[in-house]
């Protein structure tokens, strides 16, 4: 009895120590048949944006994948790559210039193409952190007014439509902003909405929409945000003034009026001419009757005088109180007048301009 339980008892020693070996032998074995391969993989930069332009150190990374030999075809650098998510790009990009980010990098964010779970990747050598440039794509807008109509006659719109803002940030890809920039200034060029000035003869003012064009957005450069809207209501004022204009009265006879009953006055040449400058309304309704010659200091009446005598264009007591208020005359010719005064005993009427040889 004792011999065959020992017998037994050898037998089971046996066979454990026979595997034994043999799973030695099998993972010495097995630790043969793995291999590690070194790949330089792509970087792919997740949620990247087209409005966002970004420059990167390295656009590969270097990594060790372990694997057994039976799966060695699955080893390509096409069937991997290294996801890295740019969050919070909006934030970090640049809106003058570029601004640089740093993003770490692990085995976990590496993905993979069909490749079964057998062959890992245990190691990323190189880079062990992605830096990263970027900026946002941007161009400035400018705007311009589109007005349609006329102002009341002899209105206009002076010094044009003013707009606020009168210009805005546009940001897209690379082609949508290269179709709308002027390659010459740099800049996109916009149009208002029609703004209406039909008959108007007073200040206006309002919103306008601008729209924005295909392909771009409008970029808010405090938030760092894009707008999604395709359009923005900018204000508007619209002076609207009297036409100005000049207007010279020619034929306009030069009258000088004396203090004395005993002065006689006469002045050669007898008419002048004289610039007025005001609304053109005014302008217009302005006789040679309204302006008057006087000299620009008193003469002395005690004595007979002739010689030269500057003169200046001012209105005459008839004058109308409106074109007196805004119409300015200026620029009087001649600018003396050569004048012959002779004391007399005879009373005299309160004198005028008499022409030279009005008695013959």
């Amino acid at each position: 009895m004792k011999t065959s339980e020992r017998y037994a008892t050898d037998s089971a020693l046996m066979i454990i120590a026979s595997l034994a070996i043999a799973f030695i032998i099998w993972y010495i074995a097995k630790q043969g048949d793995v291999e590690t391969s070194y790949l330089r993989i792509p970087i792919v930069f997740e949620e990247a944006m087209p409005e966002i332009e970004i420059s990167a150190e390295t656009l590969e990374a270097r990594v060790a994948v372990h694997y057994p030999k039976t799966y060695a075809r699955w080893i390509d650098k096409a069937n991997f790559s290294l996801r890295v998510e740019l969050d919070g790009l909006k934030r970090k990009a640049g809106v003058d210039e570029f601004r640089e980010s740093v993003y770490p990098v692990y085995p976990s964010m590496i993905q993979r193409k069909g490749v079964p779970d057998v062959v890992i990747v245990r190691e990323i050598e190189n880079p062990r952190e992605v830096r990263l440039l970027s900026r946002w794509r941007l161009a400035r807008g400018v705007i311009q007014p589109e007005a349609q109509g006329q102002p009341a006659p002899d209105y206009e719109i002076a010094g044009g439509i003013a707009l606020d803002p009168a210009e805005i940030w546009l940001t897209g890809s690379a082609s949508a902003l290269k179709q709308w920039t002027d390659p010459v200034t740099g800049q996109i060029a916009l149009k208002t909405d029609s703004i209406s000035v039909t008959n108007a003869s007073s200040e206006l003012k309002g919103k306008v929409n601008v729209s924005i064009p295909p392909g771009l957005s409008l970029f808010d450069p405090d938030k760092r945000d894009i707008d999604p809207a395709a359009s923005i209501a900018v204000s508007y004022n619209a002076p609207i003034a009297e036409k100005m204009g000049e207007r010279r009265i020619a034929n306009v006879q030069i009258r000088i009026s004396t203090l004395s009953q005993k002065v006689k006055i006469s002045a050669l040449p007898e008419e002048g001419q004289a610039l007025a400058t005001g609304p053109v309304r005014l302008l217009n309704q302005i006789k040679r009757e309204y302006i008057k010659f006087k000299p620009r200091t008193p003469l002395d009446e005690t004595m007979d005088f002739t010689g030269q005598v500057a003169v200046e264009a001012i209105w005459a007591d008839e004058t109308p109180e409106p074109i007196r208020a805004a119409v300015k005359l200026s620029e009087a010719k001649p600018e003396a007048v050569t004048v012959t005064l002779t004391v007399t005993p005879e009373a005299i009427e309160p004198a005028e301009i008499e022409p030279i040889g009005a008695e013959n």
